[in-house]
């Protein structure tokens, strides 16, 4: 029989509108639901035979061993537009009305009598604030605003038409200067915190310097190296990767061997094997790819793909 895994923390999972707090998979196999306090639950039915074509709005992710990884951001039916609340920014002789509301999905409209920018959101925002700053031939916006436990900071520049430069969620933010640094605290076996300074420059926001913090820097034992490595690659922290690596591999050798990924392979999914790890891309159907870690006094000395 197959046994599923999901996380209602990855996108917007909503249960009958309403930000999903806990998931749950059913008596019934293919079958998986999201709970929200106050909230009816909200089931979703899986394919009972698992393919390339998953039901709308499902990911699914083969962990191998008959095993597969789940998650799903279901959008609520209807057209009806729901209005929370509404500010309004002037800059030079435009005026833009900026609205938060649901329809089919939480939305936060900026618009003009001519053009419209939606910043989709995983719950109604609070506290919106809007600036306008004239830079060359047209305004930027700045909203920023709170989601619950997170926090919405966006840039958007505006002339004739509206031109996105930064949209974020994240969990907090700062201003110094023009520059901007968005704090995430990203988890992981380590409890990584990382802050990312944002310049604008001609007309973009670009990242300069990324900083981490590690909320458990005790050592680990070698079995755990693994996975520290796969996740300060995915962070970003590549000297932190660096000094986990024998001499004989590099962070861009190590890069390559790995591939893109955008998620790891927990061991808590799978039955604990030392120095084997997985990483895999969360969208629509996806397959994990595993890796096999040599380790030796403290230090990974190699990395060897698995066969499927």
């Amino acid at each position: 029989m197959a046994e599923f895994y999901f996380d209602e923390t990855r996108g917007f999972a909503t249960v009958n509108g309403a930000p999903a707090t806990q998931g749950f998979r059913t008596e019934k196999d293919f079958a998986l639901g999201f709970f929200s306090e106050d909230c009816e639950p909200l089931f979703a039915k899986i394919p009972s035979e698992i393919s390339e074509s998953p039901a709308n709005g499902i990911n699914v992710c083969d962990l191998g061993y008959g095993r597969y990884f789940l998650s799903f951001s279901p959008a609520e039916k209807g057209g009806e537009t729901h209005i929370f609340s509404q500010t309004r920014c002037k800059a030079g002789n435009t005026t833009h009305l900026i609205t938060m509301c649901k329809r089919k999905e939480f939305l936060l409209v900026t618009e003009t009598p001519g053009e419209i920018y939606e910043i989709v959101c995983p719950c109604p925002l609070s506290g919106i604030k809007v600036k306008a700053v004239g830079v060359k031939n047209g305004y930027l916006l700045r909203i920023t605003a709170t989601a619950q436990k997170k926090k919405l900071i966006a840039y958007v520049y505006y002339e004739d038409d509206y031109l996105p430069v930064l949209e974020k969620f994240c969990d907090d933010f700062s201003f110094d200067g023009p520059d901007v640094l968005i704090k995430e605290d990203l988890g992981g076996c380590n409890k990584c915190t990382r802050t990312q300074r944002n310049a604008f420059r001609n007309g973009a926001f670009v990242k300069t310097e990324s900083s981490f913090v590690y909320k458990r820097c005790h050592e680990y034992p070698d079995e755990l190296l693994p996975y520290l490595l796969i996740e300060k690659l995915l962070f970003g922290d590549d000297a932190g990767a660096e000094e986990l690596l024998g001499r004989n591999l590099s962070v861009p050798a190590v890069r390559e061997i790995l591939g893109e990924y955008d998620s790891v392979a927990d061991f808590g999914f799978l039955s604990y094997r030392p120095f084997i790890a997985g990483v895999y891309k969360n969208s629509g159907f996806c397959r994990v790819r595993y890796f096999s870690f040599g380790v030796k006094d403290g230090l990974i000395t190699g990395i060897f793909p698995l066969r499927g």
